[in-house]
This record gives C-alpha cells, structure tokens and sequence, in this order.
C-alpha cells in the first residue's frame, strides 16, 4: 500500500490516483532512492544552516553589525540613537578583550572612531544650534565619549591620523577581488558542467535532470557541488570528488596570485591617501598664507572693517548672503590684534573681541563654554586688564566699540565696568562647565586650574579698584575673593602648598600662598558689611560661617550666626539663600559633632536630616517628583563643593544613638525621635555588620550593656572618617570621651536594681575616667531624677534606695496599664453599639459621687426653696 510519505518529488498527491499494479510495481522500484535523497536533503540543509564560527569571528562580526547601525544612523544624523550604538560597540569590543589581547584593536574599529571624530569636528554650527532635545545631549554625549577613547587608544589612533585609510577606499577595493573571484568561479564552473555531462551518459532520467540543473548554475561553490550528492546514481556522485579535487588544485593555485594582488592594491591606496594628504596640508598653507597677505590692512581700512563689525552688531547694517559670520569676524579680529601693536587700538579691538567669543560659545555649545574657549577668552581678558592698568599712556577719548555712549567715545568708567561683566561672564561659564563635565575627567581638574587662576586675577584687579577707590567694583571683587576661598580649609590649603613645594612650584602668586585665609575673608567681609546690599551681605555672613565650621571654629560660627538672626529670615529669602543655610546648617552640626558637643549636633542636623530630602535641600540633587526639574538642575552646586551625604548620615545617626540610647536604657521613650525606630528594627540583628549603618546599630546595642570598649571599636571600624575634611584625630578623642560617658549612664540605667552601693573609683576605673567627671554624671542624674540614688561623701559610694521598684514590678505595670486601656476602649465600642442602659463613665468618678452627696446639703446663709408645683424634677 503505497502511502504519500512513499512519494516522489512532484507526484501528484491527490487521493483519486488509479492504483493499477504496473504503477504501484514501479513506485515501489523508485521509492528507495526517494527516501535516500529525501534524507540527503535533510542532512545537506542541517550543514547549511550550521556554522561553525571561531570566538574571533564571532566578536568581530557583533562590533561590524554595531558599526553598521551606525552609519545608517549617521545619514540620519540620529545623534542619540548614535551615541547608544556607539556605547553597545564599546561593550562588545571590551568582551572581544581576549582576542584584542592576541590580534590588537581592529582597524575597522578605529575607521569609524576616525570618522565620528571628523564628523563631530566638522559638523556645521548653524546644524548644531538646530539640534534639538535628546539629539543634542546625544552630540554631546558622544563627543565625550571619543575623547575618552581617543585616550585610553592613544597610540593606535594616532598611528591611524599619519596614515588614514578610510573604509569606503577599501570596500572598493574588496568589492572589485570579489567581483573578479566571482568572474573566475564562473569559468570554472562552465569547465565542471562539461565534464558533468559526459559522465552522466549512461544515467537515468534523474540523473541527467541533475546535471541539467547543474548546467545552468553559474558558480562551482560548494553548495552546488552538493547538488551530485543527491542524485541515486553512484556514477554521478562520483563527480561530485573529482570537481572538488579540481577546484581546490585551482584555489590553491590563484590564492596566492589574489593575495598578492590585494597587497599591491593596498600598498597603492596607502600611497595615495599620503599623497591627498600631503596636497590638502600645502593648499591649507597656502590658503593660510595667502589670508595673511590679505589681513595687512592700513590704519584707515582696519577702522573701516571695525566699523562695519560693529555696524553689523548693532543692527544698524542689513546682513545679506555674502555678509560675514560671527565665527569669520572672530578671526578677522584675532588677525587685527595679532598685526596691532597700538596699545590704546589693541583695548578697542579686545573689548569689541570678547562679546563676540561669548556670542561664538554659545554656537559652538549652548550648554556651557568649552574650554579652549575659555581659556583664549581668560588671556583677552588678563590682557585687557593689563592695559586697563597702564590708562595713562592711552588716549581713551579714541578707543570706540559697539557699546558706545552719546558722546560716540568709550568712557573710562565703562572700560572698567565692562571688564567687570566680563568676569562675571567667564565666572558663570566656568560654573556650568563644572555641572556638565564629569568629575572623575581630567578636564575638571583643568578648570580647577582655571579657578584658580581667575582667583589670581581677581586679587589683582581687588588691589587695582582699592588703588583707585571704586568702591562698587572692589565690593564685587571681594565677594568673589570670598565665594572662591569659604570651602577651602586651612588643612587642604596647606597640603596644597606642600605639595607645590614638592614639585618645586614657587608659590608667591598661588591663591592657597594664603597663610591666613580667617583674617582675609574676616577683611573683606568687614568691608562688604559696610558698602553692601542686604542679600550681598547675608551671602557673606553665611560663607564666614561656613569657613569658621569647616576649621573647627564651632562656637565663633555659631555666635555669628545667633547675632547675625539669619535663622529668623532665612525662610522668607529666594532659594539660593535657603540653600546656603542648609547647608551652613550641616557644617554647623559637623563642627559641633567635631568638638564633642553630641546634643547640640544632634538637634542641628535632626531639622535637615529629620526631613529625608538631605540631597535636595543642600542642591546636590533633584527630588524624584520635581515639578521643575530643570530650575532644580540649575541650581545643583559643582561637584567640588558638594558635602559628603554618607559622612552627614553617619554623624548624625552616631549623634543620635549617644542621645538616646541613654534614654532607651531609663525607659523613657517621650525624647527618642529617630534613632529608635532603627534601634527597634535590627536590635535582634545576628552576624557581622556590613554598613555603616548595621555597625551603629551594633554599637548602640554594646553600649546599653555598658560595654564601651566594644561599642567604639565598631564606630571607629566605619570607613567614613576618612571623608573629615579635618580635625580626625581630635574627633575621635572626643567621640571616645562621650562613649565612656554615655555607657556608664546606660550601665547606671540598666543595673542599678542589681545594686545597693557603687563604689566611685570602682566607677570611674571600670570607664577609665576620671573620679571628677563620675561625679559630675552621678550628680547631674540624681538631680534630674534619673535614678534614685545619693552619694555618701565619707564612703565615696553610690548609694540606692530600695523603694524603686523592680523591672519585674515596672512589667507588671505596664501590662496592668494597658488592660485597663483595652477594657475602657472596648466598653466605648460596646456603648456605641448597645447603649449604656442610662450609665455613662462620668456617673462612677469620684467628683460625680461627691457631687451627688452634697448637691441637697443646705448652703449656709441661704433659705432653702420650697417645692412648688410643676414637672417632677430628679437630682
């Protein structure tokens, strides 16, 4: 019974086929070959499909389909989808890590971090002004990226920049060997075909099918070799090993020919990416060369070009097609002052210079100036001011620029005042480079250079207005002196300059040469108190505080703040104030946590730390459900100045626990805020502490045994010491102190019911501390009726009184009270649903009953009433 699994290819399958005998006879002879082919198939197709890679293959080809969506995205210009792409290629070329180490980094990897490179350098500013949203944080993102990469790659791309081969060139150069590996299969394969047909003369019919489908292919790879395999005539298998044979004689003979082919063409590419290199660099010269010859301008035509600059600017002048750019009159200018050597022109030139660099950095990047921005526009500056100094041998009534008064001439008054705004301006773009550039980058250590040397700057021009007495320029100055120097402490000023001398760096004009940073913020303060405005002032007064907590000065910083009644007001101020006491607020605490003041650091940092939004009120981050993310974003303080917030937990979570652990042992509970609920969570807590906070906890739960020793050794484990900015040492002298103090109230609290006399020198030997302060923590407890106890002068003891009742009894109490609690709310439950039945709680007190007795009682001197007539009345 022949079934359709039975069947040749293309026989019919449908269910009417006659079943003559002579059919099914010879259905039967064909049915063998069938199933061998059929199987053949199966086993030909699995060996298509599977292939076997090696790990090289394997990670190159994930970095090729990486560099693929890449250039798709870049016809897009999809920066962001860019910028993702390119972060995926960098994993993937850290897990190929194994055969980079064998094979080096691959070219086509370095090619396509070449071209974004290029792209970036050369993408046009009107372009990137355009861009919009997550494109342009794109752009930026992976503008940093490749100067990451180009860093940790350095030697590899440089080798690359001396000679580029882009890949274009070379796909060209694949696509022509293959195309001419394709024509030469082609004419191998016509050779196989014939050789096919003569041995398959004395085949059936399936065999010559199979060398006519074998005829009209065009390639002899392996796939159509395979097509001799399926055939069940072993005459034409055999083929299928003598053409193999062949085209592997032919391979092995043209491999070496093609290879070195290939190296001929590469060489000559190289060859000629030299030489267009090599032509660009002598046309850029000679562009170069031929600008200059055409920048030597006369006098009259170099103020003819100013003009029109500043015609141009001001509006005045209609700008066309062919009319010049921000970033063209820029360089014309840099031309200009580079040719001058007029003084009194140069200052012309350099104040008409600098509005336009800051015009030009925002084209370049609207998020901050980048730095060699900065920098070009701090030595026009440094310059400006240089001449600023020498004004008596210039002429001012002829230096003109676009900000003009009535009289057309630049007054010296607004040279000055111009100087002044443009410090400000590299003031708040070196600000937001702070924000936007990572802090772990070697760049922001750059711009701290650059703080620094605006700070020199500064100081200068501070003495220059106080030479001249412009008391509204030097008040500025000296506030920015101020804002510069409050978060520096003496101990970092002084490794500074240890550092420096190290180095052999002479440090006469550094700004950390400061020697006595109190006295010079306490000076110019004095002076901004004077001649300020009010908000001027109270920005002054908090960074003084700030300055006098973070060198340990704590109970200057905290007079300053009591007079100067910042606290009164401070809520009522615009938020950059308010964030400025916060945070004067945390140093407060340190300082006070610093000197040993426990109760006072507690109580300081419990109204900022009490909250959970530490992160926000000091503008270190943003709340997760901001309303206005991007004000909060502007708001958030540079790296630099931030305050370690693990350092603020754990001084205040260290300050908490000596506070109310005491209490916790006295089993008063009415003071205990925020260390108990913590306390109550871990207190069954068993195995090693892990944390900061598993430690404190740890801590806390020896110190109300009394075991000190225990209890310190696992706060001075925490790695957060570390992060004092200084006064270590000295901190954990005072900490050891309170923890000596604090565990013997709690040893007090804990055992004094197993006591009936406590010898004083036993006390003060088992806490190691002195017989005076024993007696001084016994005396302030007896009379704050903390324990009830005495001290026996002739015997030195400690004596108890037995009246107290036991923890037993407390218990017991407790238990009571809480009956009594449960039984009145549940009779209120009851009376709420049943009714009180005409009874109610007030009918059983003690004054309702006294009431009731003396309510009939005659009062004396007064006649009692008779009844009269009317309703019933009861008493």
């Amino acid at each position: 019974m022949s079934t359709k699994f039975f069947k040749k290819e293309g026989e019919d399958s449908d269910p009417e086929v006659s079943d003559d005998s002579s059919q099914n006879e010879d259905k039967k002879e064909d049915n063998l070959p069938a199933r061998k082919n059929l199987y053949m198939e199966s086993s030909s197709d699995e060996e298509e499909k599977r292939v076997v890679r090696s790990e090289k293959d394997k990670r190159y080809h994930a970095l090729n389909e990486n560099i693929k969506k890449i250039k798709d995205k870049l016809k897009n210009e999809d920066f962001n989808a860019i910028s993702n792409e390119f972060d995926e290629l960098n994993k993937n070329l850290e897990k190929a890590k194994k055969v980079i180490e064998k094979e080096g980094i691959p070219r086509f990897y370095v090619q396509i971090c070449y071209v974004l490179e290029k792209t970036i350098q050369d993408y046009p500013p009107e372009k990137k002004k355009n861009l919009k949203g997550n494109n342009a944080k794109g752009f930026n993102n992976l503008k940093l990226r490749i100067k990451k990469n180009y860093k940790n790659h350095q030697a590899v791309f440089d080798e690359f920049k001396k000679h580029p081969v882009f890949s274009e060139d070379e796909q060209k150069s694949e696509d022509e060997i293959k195309k001419n590996k394709k024509d030469a299969s082609s004419d191998e394969s016509s050779d196989d075909d014939k050789k096919a047909k003569k041995g398959g003369e004395s085949s059936s019919d399936e065999s010559s099918l199979s060398e006519g489908s074998l005829s009209d292919s065009e390639s002899s790879d392996e796939e159509d070799l395979k097509k001799y395999l399926q055939s069940s005539d072993p005459q034409v298998r055999r083929n299928y090993w003598l053409l193999r044979k062949d085209t592997e004689e032919e391979d092995e003979e043209t491999k070496k020919a093609k290879e070195e082919e290939k190296k001929k063409r590469k060489a000559e590419q190289i060859k000629q990416a030299q030489l267009r290199k090599q032509r660009a660099q002598e046309e850029k010269e000679k562009q170069a060369q031929v600008n200059r010859e055409k920048v030597t301008y006369t006098i009259d035509a170099l103020e003819k070009k100013i003009v029109e600059i500043i015609e141009r600017r001001s509006g005045k002048k209609v700008q066309t097609g062919k009319s010049r750019g921000v970033d063209e009159d820029l360089d014309l200018l840099q031309d200009f002052l580079s040719d001058t050597k007029d003084n009194g022109r140069r200052l012309e030139i350099l104040m008409i210079l600098l509005p336009i660099r800051f015009d030009y950095a925002k084209m370049v990047n609207s998020l901050y100036m980048t730095r060699n921005l900065w920098v070009e526009s701090f030595k026009n500056l440094q310059e400006v001011f240089r001449l600023i100094k020498t004004k008596d041998r210039l002429n001012i009534q002829e230096i003109r620029t676009f900000q003009r008064d009535s009289e057309n001439f630049y007054k010296e008054s607004s040279i000055t005042e111009s100087f002044s705004t443009h410090f400000d301006g590299l003031d708040s773009e070196l600000v937001k480079g702070f924000k936007n550039t990572e802090s772990n980058l070697p760049e922001y250590q750059d711009r701290l250079r650059d703080q620094a040397q605006l700070y020199k700057l500064a100081r200068d021009a501070l003495d220059y207005f106080d030479l001249i007495r412009d008391e509204v320029n030097y008040i500025k100055f000296a506030f920015k002196i101020i804002e510069y120097t409050y978060s520096v402490s003496d101990s970092v000023m002084e490794k500074m300059r240890q550092a420096a001398k190290e180095r052999g760096i002479d440090i006469k004009h550094e700004f950390y040469a400061e020697m006595n940073t109190q006295q010079l913020v306490q000076e110019l303060a004095l002076r901004i108190y004077r001649s300020g405005d009010e908000k001027l002032k109270i920005k002054t007064m908090m960074y003084q505080i700030y300055h006098h907590c973070i060198n340990g000065r704590y109970h200057v910083a905290k007079d300053y703040l009591l007079m100067s009644h910042i606290p009164d007001f401070a809520q009522s101020q615009d938020v950059n104030i308010q964030t400025m006491y916060n945070r004067v607020l945390i140093q407060l605490g340190l300082a006070a946590f610093r000197e040993g003041q426990l109760t006072e650091a507690y109580q300081i940092l419990g109204d900022i730390c009490g909250t959970g939004r530490v992160r926000e009120l000091i503008a270190q981050g943003i709340s997760k459900n901001s309303t206005n993310e991007k004000e909060e974003r502007r708001r958030i303080l540079p790296y630099h100045l931030h305050i370690n917030l693990e350092l603020i937990e754990t001084i205040y979570l260290i300050a908490s626990m000596l506070t109310e652990i005491p209490l916790i042992a006295s089993n008063d509970t009415r003071n205990v805020r925020y260390f108990r609920k913590f306390y109550e969570m871990h207190k069954n807590m068993y195995g090693p502490a892990e944390s900061s906070r598993e430690r404190i906890i740890v801590a806390g739960r020896e110190l109300i045994k009394g075991n000190w020793r225990a209890s310190y050794e696992q706060l001075t484990a925490i790695k957060v010491w570390e992060k004092l900015p200084s006064h270590v040492e000295k901190t954990k002298t005072n900490l050891l102190e309170k923890v000596k103090e604090q565990a013997f109230k709690c040893f007090l609290f804990s055992f004094q019911s197993c006591y009936e006399t406590l010898n004083i020198e036993t006390l003060a030997q088992q806490f190691e501390l002195s017989r005076e302060t024993v007696q001084s923590a016994i005396s302030k407890m007896v009379c704050g009726r903390e324990i009830k106890a005495y001290l026996d002068a002739d015997s030195s003891c400690l004596v108890f009184h037995r009246d107290e009742i036991s923890k037993l009894e407390s218990l017991a109490l407790n238990l009571s009270e809480k009956i009594t609690s449960m039984l009145t709310n549940n009779e209120k439950i009851m009376d709420s649903h049943f009714g009180n039945y005409g009874y109610s709680d007030k009918d059983f007190s003690e004054s309702a009953l006294k009431k009731k007795s003396t309510y009939n009682k005659k009062k004396p001197g007064i006649p009692s009433k008779k009844k009269t007539g009317g309703k019933r009345r009861f008493n």
